[in-house]
């Protein structure tokens, strides 16, 4: 079968786009974001490690 015959048999090919739930979305921006606290404590935890080497 050729293209041609496909795309007259079928039709043409229709291109989407995966789409999430917006709960999904907010849970993956929420989860992957460090926060200020976060950072804070992993610095002083690193300060207190080079200190006792």
């Amino acid at each position: 079968m050729t293209k041609k015959e496909l795309i007259d048999n079928f039709g043409a090919p229709k291109y989407v786009t995966p789409t999430m739930s917006r709960e999904v979305q907010n849970w993956i921006k929420e989860s992957t974001i460090i926060s200020k606290v976060d950072f804070d404590v992993a610095q002083a935890a690193a300060r207190n490690m080079v200190r006792r080497s």
